[in-house]
Formats: structure tokens, sequence, C-alpha cells
């Protein structure tokens, strides 16, 4: 990887090439270029991964506010008193803002996409962070959850209700799981220490009302998924499948990179009551018995941590997630694929033994796992409409606390017993020696195959409740319907109606979630969701640099592909031309493609081409062929050498019969980029075409 002063500079002198359009005065853009180039030369990369990222959240800010407003950060020093815009970048500022700071009533888009994309590009950029910044991120994980509140129920324990005062066998009792419970001698932050005891007690009246409201939304949402032992699809096709769990990409904390992750060394008791290891582990209940070499039984006295490592995020810090181990990962799984045959389920109306009945399912209406883009284009709407703000929660997950999941599924208590048996109870540290391992009170961490559904199915109910509170309705089930149709969610990231954001915010900051103030907008024409940035209905999104190097290999040179098309699309020509120069030697074994086509190549306006490339006639399958650049995978598929395992895998898996199909777990994922001979025809226009006996090909 060469990050020299060279290589930057290359990146910031394209960079401003295409930014010639937007500058009145060019003399500025020398001005503003030079300034970065020389920032970068003495200071080095992070003032591009780093600093201007957070420049660029500010501007965001501002343009939600309508006003821009000192930030103290570097390169923001104003111009004048009589001009109140950054010195740096000011002619692109002048564009968007008045002198005294206002955002103009039609300020130029193609600016802010500008300031954008300088200040953006490189956010993404994929290189390790310091040290220290990743130490900085596991204090912030351990100080998360040494401020979360203590659960009621038994988490971690065989018997999640157990014989306890607060808890009973149909769940707990209404004193301890209400939201309204608080710790002894615990203060509402929200209230004055100068408040009149009338309106401490308008307050506290109001404070239960909401609560209230929450709490029955919460209740009726969780007792419509009904009892969760039954793991039949739901469909509403007559043929109905049997849920069945399964494995993710990733590893698992508790086996080496050849073990089968279809063998269990580890099956804890809490696990087996719920998750019984014959009927869930095994490909048949009589196999251990009638095969030699069968799957043993494993002991139920022990069950391993999770594993908390870091991940490349941004140089601003990693991410943290947690490696499940491989009995919980396994069932997770199957609960993820139950939650999400119960969103997708389509509400329905109709007679059933002469009544008219209705199906209850709000969350299809404001949940779609496949989906992000009903948030995207929800937010472009609201940039332009202003009718529904976006909001961002700071570490969304590690907020997530066992006392909060515990009062949203109270009504369900096989739910909260399934969650139980396959949920990791602790977590160890991979990463530094902070500590060694710690008993958790979040509900999850990111890692686990359920964080992104319940998280989405939380948020959705407090965001429900919102707007029902807003509205001042009782929470049925018509009104429940129809308060998810004006939301959003996916994931962390909602979209709520303007109208009910101070509500959603008391409610989510009660329940210790931090709304992410930087990202969060209900003002102004800036809206952002999803990975989509908009301003009054148009998308000004940045593209990404990912990539830094000057000869980028295998994936990464895909990546580095990929990007350059980016740009290419968006109008940032030159700085595409020079993400393509890293690889300008390969350039004669890689096609060029039309910008709707999705075959591996560089796009370009002016149609595809080919005619640079090799070509043959394949005598073998009589068509036309070029020789090309492919990524080809590399990993192997380490197979175990017990037909048990690999008999379980082929059950789970259920392979087509016309596809060649092999037991086995890929190894670590490998690739390297090679040349080959491939047809180059778009297929949907070789579909389209076919009826007419023709070809095309690109």
């Amino acid at each position: 990887m060469h990050n020299s002063l060279e290589l930057l500079s290359g990146y910031i002198d394209a960079m401003f090439k295409d930014m010639v359009p937007m500058y009145s005065d060019l003399r500025h853009l020398e001005r503003d270029k030079s300034r970065l180039i020389h920032e970068v030369k003495y200071h080095g990369l992070e003032i591009l991964t780093v600093v201007l990222p957070s420049i660029s959240k500010h501007f965001d800010k501002c343009l939600g506010e309508g006003r821009y407003v000192p930030s103290g950060l570097p390169f923001t020093r104003f111009v004048s008193r009589t001009k109140q815009v950054p010195v740096f970048l000011q002619d692109l500022f002048l564009s968007i803002f008045t002198p005294d700071g206002v955002v103009q009533e039609n300020p130029d888009v193609n600016c802010i996409l500008a300031v954008r994309q300088i200040l953006k590009g490189l956010t993404k950029v994929e290189m390790q962070c310091s040290k220290r910044r990743v130490s900085d991120e596991v204090t912030n994980f351990i100080d998360i959850e040494a401020s979360l509140k203590a659960p009621t129920l038994k988490w971690g324990e065989v018997d999640l209700y157990g014989d306890s005062d607060n808890c009973h066998r149909d769940g707990l009792s209404w004193d301890h799981s209400s939201f309204g419970a608080v710790a002894p001698g615990s203060r509402d932050s929200n209230v004055s220490s100068i408040s009149t005891p009338d309106q401490c007690a308008k307050h506290e009246a109001r404070k239960f009302d909401m609560l209230r409201v929450l709490h029955r939304t919460c209740d009726t949402i969780a007792s419509s998924f009904g009892d969760l032992y039954d793991e039949t699809e739901r469909s509403r096709h007559k043929n109905h499948r049997k849920i069945i769990p399964g494995h993710g990409t990733g590893r698992t904390s508790n086996q080496t990179k050849i073990d089968s992750k279809f063998r269990f060394f580890e099956w804890p008791e809490k696990l087996d009551r719920i998750f019984p290891f014959d009927h869930y582990a095994c490909p048949d209940f009589n196999l251990s018995l009638s095969m030699e070499e069968g799957i043993a039984r494993p002991s139920g006295d022990c069950e391993s941590p999770s594993k908390l490592i870091a991940v490349p995020k941004t140089m601003k810090g990693p991410r943290l997630i947690a490696s499940e181990p491989n009995q919980h990962q396994w069932i997770q799984q199957l609960f993820w694929k139950q939650l999400k045959s119960i969103i997708r389920t389509k509400p329905t109306s109709g007679m059933v033994k002469g009544k008219k009945r209705k199906s209850f399912n709000p969350l299809y209406n404001c949940i779609d796992f496949a989906d992000q883009g009903h948030n995207s284009d929800l937010a472009l709407e609201a940039s332009k409409s202003g009718r529904y703000a976006t909001i961002d929660l700071s570490s969304a997950s590690d907020r997530f606390s066992l006392h909060t999941l515990e009062r949203m599924f109270r009504s369900n208590k096989t739910f909260l017993e399934r969650f139980n048996a396959c949920r990791t109870t602790k977590v160890t540290n991979e990463i530094d020696d902070q500590f060694d391992t710690i008993v958790l009170k979040k509900a999850f961490s990111q890692g686990s195959a359920l964080t992104f559904p319940v998280q989405s199915i939380g948020y959705a109910m407090i965001a429900i409740a919102a707007v029902l509170i807003q509205q001042e309705s009782i929470p049925t089930s018509d009104n429940i319907m129809m308060a998810s149709s004006r939301i959003r969610i996916y994931g962390d990231d909602m979209i709520v109606p303007v109208e009910c954001f101070e509500i959603i915010v008391h409610l989510l900051e009660f329940l210790q979630f931090k709304v992410n103030s930087d990202k969060t907008f209900y003002r102004g024409k800036f809206r952002e969701s999803c990975g989509t940035d908009a301003f009054d209905g148009v998308d000004v999104t940045p593209s990404y640099v990912k990539i830094l190097a000057r000869r980028p290999k295998n994936e990464k040179m895909v990546s580095a592909l990929e990007a350059s098309n980016n740009l290419h699309r968006k109008g940032w020509w030159n700085l595409a031309a020079w993400q393509a120069s890293s690889f300008k030697g390969l350039l004669k074994q890689i096609p060029y493609t039309d910008v709707r086509s999705d075959i591996f190549g560089l796009v370009s306006f002016s149609g595809a081409s080919v005619a640079h490339l090799k070509m043959r006639n394949s005598d073998e399958l009589h068509r036309k062929e070029y020789q090309v650049l492919n990524l080809v995978d590399t990993s192997k598929l380490v197979s175990h050498p017990k037909a048990t395992y690999n008999l379980f895998q082929w059950f789970i898996e259920e392979p087509r019969a016309d596809l060649k199909w092999s037991s086995g777990i890929r190894s670590m994922p490998a690739s390297v980029m090679r040349r080959g001979w491939k047809p180059l025809y778009d297929l949907s226009t070789f579909e389209r075409m076919r009826n007419k006996q023709e070809w095309a090909f690109l």
C-alpha cells in the first residue's frame, strides 16, 4: 500500500479538476487545492480520512438547521465578519449560504454535492486505523456495558423465569415488567431541579401515559407473533415448509478453521431445554445409535463465550463485532428465519366461517429486511417535503439492553425463552487487555444473527408508539396498523413523521439509547438514511474511494474498478480516470461496457467496446469469446472425513438435483485475477433479443 504524497496529490488534483464548473473564480480553486496538498504533506492521510469527514458532519448539520455556525474544527476559520463562511472552499460555500451564513432560498445543489465529495471522498478508505483508536472503541464498549440497567429475568440460566419474587411462570409481574420501573433514588433528567411540585406531577403523569402507550403497543405487536415453538413457515401459500437452522459465512468462536460447522462440540443445557440436541443437531433421531461414527451428544456443562474482535471500518475507528459460538449461531439463524417469515407475511382481510376477519401484522408496513430502498426513497421525499425526520442512533446494538428487551417482548413468553436459549451470555476480549471476560447486560453484540432483526422490530415498536402518542390514539390493532404505515425502519435507521420527533427521542433516551445528533435530521431540507444523502429531493451522496494503491491486486482491484465506475456515472470523470490509472497496465484486458450493464468492466457513456480485446470463435460452444480478466475464487472446500456431518449438511442445504454439490466448509475467502475466455453479451439484452434470432455482443 503506497500512500505517498505523490499519490494523494494526484487524488486531490483530479478531484479539483472535476470541481472547475462549480467555481466562479479559479483562483479560489487553486488556493483550496494548494492548501489541502500542503496540509496533507505536513499532517498526513488523516487530514483526508478523519479531519475532512468531521467537517462534513458539521456541514450537513448546518444544512439541516438552515444556517452555518462556527465549529472550531480545522479548515473552518471564517473569511471575515461580513462573510461568515469558511475560507477553505468559500467559493462553493457562498453558492450555498448567504454571506451571513443563512442557507440560500435556492442553493446550488451541485455545489453541495461538490463540498460533500471533497470532504467525504476518502471517509471509507480501506485501511487499518491506529491502535489507540481501536483501544478507544474497546473502552467505549466497556463504558456502555457498565451504564446499562440490569435485567430482571434470569438471563443465561436454564429456566429464564426461575423462582424469584419478581418473576412467575407466565412472565414478569406487572410491577417489575413496566418501562416505568425506575431504580430507587434515580431521578428523571428531564425534570428540572427547580420545578414546582405541580410541574413535577404533570411531567410524571405525562411520562406515565407515554410509557403506558409504549407498553400496550409492544404487548400487542409481540403477542401477534404467536407461538414461536411452531416453526412452520408463515405464508399465504398452501405448501408450508419447516423452518430449519443454518450457518452464515463467518467463523465461529469455538471451532478451528478445519472443523465442520455441522459438528457441535457444545450444546449447553439452556439451549437443549428449548432446542433439544436430537431434534436440532442430528439429521436423524436414531443416527447416533445406528451409525458407528454417529454424532456424539456433547456435554451440556459448558458454554463458550463469544469473541470480541475489531474489523476495519474507517480510519476514525474500527467496528467491534462478536464471533458467536457454533451452536448459538446455528439456532440464531433459525430464529432469524422465523422473524423474517412473520414480518414478510402480508396482512389480509376476508371471511372465515362466515365472519369477517383480518390478519394483524403492522411490521409488514414499515420493515423490509430485503430492501433498504424504501428508506432511501422516503429520505429523498422527506428532504423536499419536510414531512419526515431521519433518525440515527449511536452504538445502537450495544445500547439495546436485556432490561429493555424483556419488557418489549414480555407478552410473548416463547420469544423470550427462545432468545435466552440461543443468546451468548459472555464475551471474551481478543483485542487488548482492558478486560478478559464479562457477562453481558446488552441483548446482543454485532455478530449475532438476531441483532439486525430484533433491533429493527424494537425500534419499530417505539416509533409506532410515538405516532400514537402524538395523535392521542389508543393502541388498538387498527390504530397500530395505521401508525405503522407512517414510518420506515431498517436496522437503526428510522424515518418518522416530523411531528413525532421529540416524542420518539424522549422514548429512546428513556430506554438508554443515544440519538446521533450528527446524523439525525428533522429540520431544513437535508435528510440521510441507509446510505442515501438527500437535499431538497436531490441525491447528494458522494462517491467513495476505498482503495489507495498504485497497483491494487485481486479483490482490491475489483473494488477500485467499482469505485472508478461509480465516480464515472456521477460525472467525476477526472477522479474516475485517476482511480482507473492505478491498474493502467491491465486496461487492455478489461472491456468497456455500457453504464447500464452489470458486466465486469469500465463503464462508458459512449457505449460498449471490445475492439481492444483478443477474440476467438469457440469450436465447442460455437460462440464468440473474449480474453478478459476475471476474479477467480481460490478458497478450498474443506470436507470433514466423517460422512455423518457431510450427510447432515446435505439435509440442511437441500441442493438442487441439477447442481454439482460437494459437502464441506470453505476455507478463508481467497481469490485472484486471472485471464480467461468469456462471452461478453448482456444477459438482459440477450433475453430480449433471443426471439428475433439475434445475438447482442458487447
